[in-house]
């Protein structure tokens, strides 16, 4: 039999006319013993004896997995506790890695989340184990050990770096850096209102788009300040907005069969782009850029007319003509049509 010790009786009065009694005590511990039954309230040694309707059950809490165990020192880390009977008891609950405690974000019947908070530096690299308390009482103490490792190194991302994008945005912002796997969540912020997860991430690389000067609500060139957010890791640098260039229409419009075909432009590569990130497509295929300059692009046209669907079924033009079109970031212009010979068929052979 368990006993329930004393720790309040409360009378309250309710317009002088009933009282009602409430007696608030705290349960013993029933040690690995599973116990269940009755209330059994009890006045004295001889007096008399009251039970509860409800039946009152000894359980235990437990405990299956957690993850992620490593997390960088300056927290932000959301940790996933998997198990059963998370909610009995008063939902008194304390999740401590070492002796840092671990902030609560929800609980359920089999789950809950907490985030770390700032680790001291002697912790760096070391092993802390976790511990979940429950009602003050119970403690489970996790199989494996919390790893606080040292906070992501970026390279080339801060104040005195800046970057740059065309005002219709499509850019690659590429940051380099180090221990970015342990990173749980990863945001670019800009102009304190616009945030873009990374278009690519690895251990080393980062990569995001930016967004247009009409996402971020601008009219002009201006320089604009970035946010980088590793969990509770943040690093400050710059993205420069310049005009967009300008690709001139083919004359004639109507071009030829070529095996090289020029096309003029204005700031090509202003902001630094190479042959291999500027793409012209004639049709669904690609017209191989093989040279680029500020002022003009030379690419090498596909030796057969490219079909009028692609091989998912996707319409790739719908003139007589395949179109040319140049796509720089998120620039796309149609600069004109090239015009291939027809086939000629003599005695089932083409020519």
């Amino acid at each position: 039999m368990q006993t329930c010790s004393f720790r309040r009786f409360v009378i309250t009065f309710f317009f002088k006319l009933f009282i009602l009694f409430r007696i608030v005590c705290q349960s013993g511990s029933a040690g690995s013993a599973f116990l269940s039954g009755l209330i059994r309230l009890k006045f004295d040694p001889y007096g008399p004896q009251i039970y509860s309707h409800q039946i009152i059950s000894y359980i235990n809490p437990k405990l299956n997995s957690i993850e992620p165990l490593i997390g960088i020192q300056n927290g932000g880390t959301l940790l996933t506790i998997h198990g059963e009977n998370f909610t009995i008891g008063n939902n008194h609950i304390t999740v401590w890695i070492g002796n840092q405690p671990c902030q609560l974000f929800s609980i359920s019947q089999i789950k809950i989340q907490c985030e770390t908070r700032l680790f001291p530096s002697s912790l760096l690299n070391e092993n802390q184990p976790i511990k979940i308390f429950f009602d003050r009482q119970t403690k489970l103490i996790y199989r494996q050990f919390f790893t606080i490792v040292p906070n992501p190194i970026l390279y080339s991302f801060d104040k005195y770096h800046q970057y740059k994008s065309f005002k219709s945005g499509g850019h690659p912002i590429k940051i380099l850096g180090e221990n970015l796997n342990t990173i749980q969540n990863i945001q670019l912020e800009l102009k304190q209102q616009i945030f873009i997860s990374p278009l690519f991430r690895n251990n080393t690389h980062l990569i995001f788009l930016t967004p247009s000067i009409q996402e971020l609500n601008l009219n002009n060139q201006q320089t604009i300040e970035m946010t980088i957010y590793l969990d509770n890791f943040n690093k400050t640098s710059s993205v420069i907005y310049i005009n967009d260039p300008f690709i001139y229409e083919l004359e004639p419009l109507l071009q030829p069969y070529t095996n090289r075909l020029t096309i003029q432009g204005t700031n090509l590569t202003s902001i630094g782009h190479t042959k291999n990130e500027v793409i012209v497509y004639i049709g669904c295929d690609l017209c191989t850029v093989v040279h680029l300059q500020a002022d003009k692009l030379i690419c090498q046209p596909p030796l057969h007319r490219p079909e009028k669907y692609s091989k998912t079924k996707r319409l790739c033009y719908n003139s007589e003509h395949p179109s040319i079109i140049v796509s720089i970031d998120n620039i796309h212009t149609h600069v004109g049509f090239m015009i291939y010979p027809k086939k000629l068929i003599i005695l089932g052979k083409e020519f």
